[in-house]
């Protein structure tokens, strides 16, 4: 998603409201966009040795995800990403690929499955 998209994107987000996307730049892998108080704004991921960091910050990171972390509790308050959608459930996702690998029919005879996970397997909602 280019810069543009993802501003129109956070124009109506509420403040602190993120999203971290490709970079269109050839040297940058990342932007961190989100919607602060004078508007959507754009910062560059930047990896050197093996860190992650914000353009123009000292602080650096082992992970996106320990950037993400420290920039969601710090007073700056990155407070939630943006999303079209919900993700789904990480049970859901199993329960999905159960029955589409074995069948909704072959659930009660795995061997292995719990009576409670059975029941909440054959309970997809769903054909595959």
């Amino acid at each position: 998603m280019t810069m543009e998209e993802a501003h129109k994107r956070l124009t109506h987000a509420p403040l602190g409201t993120f999203l971290l996307r490709d970079s269109g730049q050839p040297d940058v892998f990342f932007t961190l966009s989100y919607q602060s108080e004078d508007g959507p704004t754009s910062v560059r991921v930047q990896l050197n040795n093996l860190l992650f960091s914000l353009h123009g910050s000292q602080k650096t990171f082992t992970s996106l995800f320990a950037l993400l972390a420290f920039y969601t509790s710090s007073p700056c308050k990155l407070t939630e990403p943006y999303r079209q959608q919900r993700p789904e459930r990480l049970k859901q996702m199993c329960r999905r690929a159960l029955v589409r690998t074995h069948g909704v029919e072959s659930i009660r005879t795995l061997r292995g499955l719990s009576p409670d996970v059975k029941a909440y397997v054959c309970a997809y909602p769903y054909c595959t």
